[in-house]
């Protein structure tokens, strides 16, 4: 239970002398006291996503009055391009670290955030040597025998083939949980073979079949 009240530490937080950070870039709302440089001041910051679909999130902040303050944006070690624009300004963020935002900040103000999902394959390594899996931003992505006309175990990938992931949202059952779902052409199989998030797969039931490793051709 402990872990459902520690849920906001992992998407925002208040810096003790300055501002406050946003960690993850899930749509939401905060709102809490901040310090600035002028003392506590309540703060509202909302955030429109459909993040980790894509990498563009809208913030919007609206102080209690215009106060100046540090906005720090995390940014993903995972990205290869993370950009912040606010008020005409464009900031350009380095994976791993923060990206801190120092202005003043008035209500209704908005921060535009766009990010590279950066879609690549990951090696298997020594436990699963000529395996691949596909990371679709912080997301592994699986083949989920009921999406799958394909058999999973002959399912092959290429590896030189571009790895271009092909929105299939169609293709999902009306009763489906999760609005992902990719083809790309790294994907060598007879039937249909469709991607989900790793988190999405095994909906019924613990003996239904998904696989994450993926041979190579």
């Amino acid at each position: 239970m402990r872990c459902i009240s520690r849920i906001p530490e992992v998407i925002w937080v208040k810096y003790a002398d300055d501002g406050l950070a946003l960690l993850l870039y899930n749509q939401g709302s905060m709102t809490d006291q901040i310090r600035t440089r002028q003392g506590l001041l309540s703060t509202t910051l909302e955030v429109k996503s459909d993040f980790p679909k894509s990498g563009k999130a809208a913030l919007l902040i609206k102080p209690d009055k215009p106060a100046e303050f540090r906005l720090a944006l995390r940014v993903p070690a995972w990205t290869s391009r993370f950009e912040a624009r606010a008020q005409g300004r464009t900031y350009s963020g380095t994976p791993g670290q923060f990206l801190n935002i120092s202005r003043i900040w008035r209500p209704g103000d908005t921060v535009q955030i766009d990010m590279d999902m950066n879609d690549h394959l990951i090696e298997g390594g020594p436990s699963y040597r000529g395996y691949y899996a596909f990371q679709h931003g912080p997301q592994i992505l699986s083949l989920d025998g009921r999406l799958s006309l394909a058999a999973l175990g002959e399912v092959r990938v290429n590896p030189v083939e571009g790895i271009k992931l092909i929105p299939e949202r169609e293709s999902l059952p009306d009763d489906w949980i999760g609005n992902q779902a990719y083809s790309t052409p790294a994907l060598l199989a007879v039937g249909s073979a469709v991607l989900v998030p790793f988190a999405d797969t095994g909906q019924q039931g613990p003996t239904h079949t998904y696989r994450s490793w993926i041979k190579e051709k």
